[in-house]
C-alpha cells in the first residue's frame, strides 16, 4: 500500500486528526506537555512515518528529510492544532 502524500505538515496533521484519532487519543494528546510529544515516537509517530509522506521543496535545505524527523514535526503540529481547538471552544487564548 502506498503512503498518502501531503504538501505540508499542517495538512498532514489536519488529515490525521480528522481520520486517524479517536476522541480518547485526542484528549490524551491535548493534555500532554509539548516536551512529552517525543514519547509518542514509537506509537503514533511510527504510524505517521509508515503511512504518510510530507512532500517538500527539495531546494529547502532546512526541511528535515528523514521520515522520523518529519513525523515528529507532524506530531507537534497535531498537538498545537488540538490545543488551539480546545482554546477556541473554551474562549481562552495564550
Amino acid at each position: 500500500m502506498a503512503r498518502k502524500r501531503f504538501n505540508s505538515v499542517a495538512v498532514a496533521a489536519e488529515h490525521i486528526i480528522a481520520n486517524d484519532l479517536d476522541q480518547e487519543t485526542r484528549d490524551f494528546l491535548v493534555h500532554l506537555d509539548s516536551r512529552e510529544i517525543i514519547k509518542l515516537h514509537f506509537t503514533l509517530g511510527l504510524h505517521i512515518r509508515n503511512n504518510y509522506e510530507v512532500i517538500f521543496d527539495e531546494g529547502d535545505l532546512f526541511f528535515p528529510t528523514h521520515r522520523d524527523d518529519v513525523s515528529l514535526m507532524v506530531l507537534e503540529e497535531i498537538h498545537r492544532k488540538l490545543n488551539e481547538i480546545v482554546q477556541q471552544r473554551e474562549g481562552t487564548f495564550d
